[in-house]
C-alpha cells in the first residue's frame, strides 16, 4: 500500500467503505466496534495508557475505519482527550495512520457543519479540537504523511476557503515551535530584534531549536511540503495563502466588518507564521531563493500587494552581491579599500547598481540590482516618484531591524540566565554517575547557547555599524533628484510607514527606527517632525 500515491490509497478505502456497506454481516460488526471503541475511550486515562492503548489498536486493526472515525468525533467533542488518545496512538501500524488522515479529511471535507460559531468570529470547537489533535499527533509520530491535507488546503484555498489554515497553524506550532503572537511584551519585542538564538531563548515559546526531537520534526513538516517528486506544494501554498489575505476583504460576503477583520487578522497571521517557518527550515537562504518567484512575478503575475512580496521576497535581496565579490552580501558595506559596497568601489562605478547581481545559478537566471529597481518603479503609480526615489523604498523594504537597532540588554539578560543556570547545576548536591552524566550533557548545552549568544551579539553589532555606513554613504541621492519635495513626506509616510506599520509589532518598532535613522543621519529633504 506505502508504494501506492496517496490519491490511489484513499479511493481505495472509500471503496472498502462503500463494499463494507452491502453485508449485513460487517454492518454489525462495524456497530461493535463503535461501541467497544466509546467504552474504551470513557476508560482512558494516564494510568492505563499501555493497557487500553493495545486495546484500541487490537479494535483498530481489525475495523479501521470505524474505529478511527469514533475516536476522531470523540475527539471533535472532547478536546481533553487529544493528550491521552495521541498517547495511546502509539500501537497503530502505518496502514492506520494513513486511514486515520483520510478519516481528518473526510471530516474537514463533510458538508453539514459550521466552521465557525454563531457569531461568525470564532472558529467551532470542533475545527479546533480536530486541528490540535492533528498537530500533536504529527509531531509524536514520524510515519505519519501530510501530502493529503496540504492538496486539501491548497484546494480549499482556490475555492476562496481559509477557514481550514488553522490546522497549518497547528502544524507549524507543534511541529516547528514557530507561532504568531499577536502581544509580545516589551522584552520580547527587543528579543524579536535580535538573532536566531536570541529570539528562541527569550520569547519563551517552548524548547529551543537545538532540540532534537524539535529538529527531526521540523526536517518532517519541510519535507512533507517540499518532497524529491512532485508535486512539491510548499510554494503554491505560500502564494494562495498570500493572495486569500486580499482576497478575505475583496471578496467579503460577511455582514458585519469585525467578521472581515477577523478572518483578515487569521490569514494574515497564517501568512507570517508560515513564512518564518520556510525561512528558518529552508536551509540555506540560496534554498529558499531558489523556490521563491521573482519580485516582477509576485507582484505582477501573483498579484500580491507591495508589502507581502517584499516579505516573501526580503530573505532573497540579501543574496544580492558585488559581482566578483563572495563575501559581503546586500545591505552590507564595505570600505574604502575593499572590492565591494553597495556601490562596489570608491571608483567611477561606484554609483552604478548594474554591478550589483543575484546569481542563485541554474536554472534561474542572474538578476541585476538595476532589473530590481526597474520592477520597484512599476509598483507604485509614476506619480508617487515624484517624491519618492526606487533606492529609499527598496532599502525600506528591504531592511529588517536587525538591520538597524542591537537589543544589547536583552542579549546581556539571555547570557547572564546562562551563566546562572550553569552555576546553579554544579551546586547540584547528586553526585551519582547518572546525575553526573545528565549535568555534563546540560552544561554542554548551555555553554553551546552561551558561545551562541555572545558570538551573535558580537556579529550584530557588526552588522548594524556596517548598515549604518551604507546608509550614510547613499542617503544624500535618495531624495535630491525628486522634482516635487513638498510631499515628500506624505508619500513616504503612505507608501512605505503606513503599509508595514500595520504588519506586525516588531514592523512598527522597524518604522519607528528607520525614521529615527534617517533624522540621525542628515537625510536631506526628509522632514522628521512631520514624519513623527
Amino acid at each position: 500500500m506505502n508504494l501506492l500515491p496517496y490519491e490511489v490509497r484513499y479511493r481505495l478505502y472509500g471503496e472498502w467503505e462503500k463494499d463494507d456497506e452491502r453485508n449485513p454481516t460487517i454492518l454489525v460488526a462495524r456497530q461493535t466496534a463503535k461501541l467497544d471503541t466509546r467504552r474504551i475511550l470513557k476508560r482512558l486515562a494516564k494510568e492505563n495508557l499501555k493497557q487500553l492503548g493495545r486495546m484500541v489498536a487490537k479494535l483498530a486493526h481489525a475495523n479501521p475505519m470505524t474505529v478511527l472515525r469514533t475516536i476522531v468525533h470523540q475527539i471533535e467533542a472532547y478536546k481533553d482527550m487529544i493528550t491521552p488518545v495521541v498517547d495511546a496512538f502509539k500501537y497503530l501500524t502505518q496502514l492506520e495512520y494513513d486511514i486515520l488522515e483520510y478519516v481528518v479529511i473526510e471530516r474537514l471535507a463533510q458538508g453539514g457543519r459550521d466552521k465557525l460559531k454563531d457569531d461568525g468570529l470564532n472558529l467551532s470547537d470542533w475545527l479546533q479540537s480536530l486541528a490540535s489533535f492533528w498537530g500533536h499527533l504529527c509531531k509524536k509520530y514520524p510515519s505519519m504523511e501530510l501530502r493529503g491535507l496540504f492538496q486539501y488546503l491548497v484546494n480549499q484555498l482556490k475555492k476562496g476557503q481559509g477557514i481550514e489554515l488553522v490546522l497549518l497553524q497547528e502544524l507549524i506550532q507543534q511541529m516547528a515551535n514557530v507561532q504568531f503572537t499577536e502581544n509580545l511584551t516589551e522584552e520580547q519585542l527587543d528579543a524579536m530584534a535580535g538573532s536566531e538564538t536570541l529570539r528562541y531563548q527569550a520569547t519563551s515559546f517552548g524548547v529551543t531549536r537545538n532540540n532534537k526531537a524539535l529538529i527531526k520534526s521540523t526536517n518532517r513538516l519541510r519535507d512533507s511540503l517540499l518532497p524529491k517528486d512532485e508535486p512539491k506544494l510548499a510554494i503554491p501554498l505560500l502564494l494562495l495563502i498570500a493572495q486569500h489575505r486580499s482576497l478575505v476583504v475583496i471578496n467579503a460576503d460577511a455582514p458585519y466588518i469585525k467578521m472581515v477583520s477577523e478572518q483578515f487578522d487569521r490569514c494574515h497571521g497564517t501568512l507570517l507564521q508560515y513564512v518564518e517557518f520556510l525561512c528558518s527550515a529552508v536551509t540555506p537562504p540560496a534554498a529558499y531563493a531558489q523556490l521563491i518567484p521573482s519580485l516582477d512575478d509576485l507582484v505582477h503575475l501573483y498579484h500580491l500587494d507591495p508589502e507581502v512580496a517584499f516579505l516573501l521576497y526580503r530573505p532573497v535581496m540579501r543574496l544580492f552581491k558585488c559581482q566578483g565579490s563572495s563575501d559581503v552580501f546586500w545591505p552590507l558595506y564595505v570600505n574604502e579599500t575593499a572590492d565591494i559596497t553597495m556601490a562596489c568601489s570608491e571608483s567611477e562605478s561606484k554609483d552604478d547598481p548594474s554591478r550589483v547581481i543575484l546569481d542563485l545559478g541554474p536554472p534561474r537566471k542572474p538578476t541585476m540590482w538595476s532589473e530590481l529597481l526597474d520592477t520597484v518603479k512599476t509598483m507604485l503609480p509614476s506619480k508617487a516618484w515624484n517624491s519618492l526615489s526606487p533606492d529609499l523604498y527598496a532599502t525600506f523594504w528591504g531592511l529588517t531591524l536587525y538591520d538597524l537597532y542591537v537589543p544589547r540588554n536583552v542579549y546581556e539578560s539571555e547570557i547572564a540566565k546562562q551563566h546562572a543556570a550553569l552555576k546553579s547545576l554544579e551546586e547540584l548536591p547528586d553526585n551519582s554517575s547518572s546525575a553526573i552524566n545528565k549535568r555534563k550533557k546540560d552544561k554542554e548545552r548551555i555553554q553551546e547557547a552561551l558561545d551562541r549568544l555572545t558570538s551573535e551579539l558580537h556579529k550584530h553589532e557588526e552588522n548594524v555599524a556596517s548598515v549604518l555606513r551604507r546608509l550614510t554613504h547613499e542617503k544624500d541621492k535618495w531624495l535630491s533628484s525628486c522634482p516635487d519635495i513638498l510631499k515628500i513626506n506624505m508619500e513616504f509616510l503612505q507608501r512605505c510607514i503606513f503599509p508595514r506599520c500595520t504588519f506586525s509589532m516588531p514592523d512598527v518598532v522597524y518604522c519607528a527606527m528607520f525614521v529615527r535613522t534617517l533624522h540621525s543621519l542628515g537625510t536631506p529633504f526628509f522632514q522628521y517632525c512631520e514624519s513623527h
